[in-house]
């Protein structure tokens, strides 16, 4: 389930972020007016006020946001003003997020799976369209299932190539 972001989960997740150098150095600059030494009493497993851990909160969310890769994008046009739009996958340090036009950002997830397994990546949409640079396309064609028009014959272009459904099955489109 892919409700909203969860704080403690990023927080637990925390020591693995530090494998980016960026995601440090941003985490630094959003708590450089920190006079409490927050970052390190929080490295040192100190019990934080629920104002400190709302900063480091705040702090650890734009830093992660901030650096995030996309991994995948799924994007969609039904034809009407307000009617398309686009979620992102997303990655940093081997901790995914799934970001959206048309919904709140969730996660942090521990491995894609998990990321792919929210119920918004799994929802009809309209013409829609799949782009990833780093995933196989057996990958890519497991989302797409998800998303595709099966009830009407639908079709999905996946990193710029057009796939129908026939029968059972997504094939792509044969060129001359």
């Amino acid at each position: 389930m892919c409700d909203s972001f969860d704080s403690e989960k990023l927080f637990s997740l925390i020591p693995r972020l530090p494998e980016s150098e960026t995601f440090c150095r941003a985490l630094e600059a959003n708590l450089e007016d920190d006079s409490t030494g927050l970052l390190e009493r929080f490295r040192r497993g100190e019990a934080l006020s629920t104002d400190d851990s709302e900063v480091l909160f705040d702090a650890a969310f734009e830093a992660f946001r901030e650096n995030l890769t996309a991994v995948l994008s799924l994007a969609w046009d039904g034809g009407f003003p307000g009617m398309s739009g686009a979620i992102w996958v997303s990655e940093l340090a081997g901790v995914f997020a799934v970001t959206s036009t048309d919904y709140s950002p969730m996660g942090p997830f521990e491995s894609l799976d998990e990321a792919l397994a929210c119920e918004c990546l799994n929802i009809v949409t309209p013409d829609p369209e799949l782009d990833s640079a780093v995933l196989p396309m057996e990958r890519l064609l497991n989302v797409a299932r998800g998303v595709v028009d099966w009830e009407n014959e639908g079709e999905i272009w996946i990193n710029s190539e057009r796939y129908t459904v026939q029968g059972n099955e997504l094939v792509a489109d044969a060129t001359d």
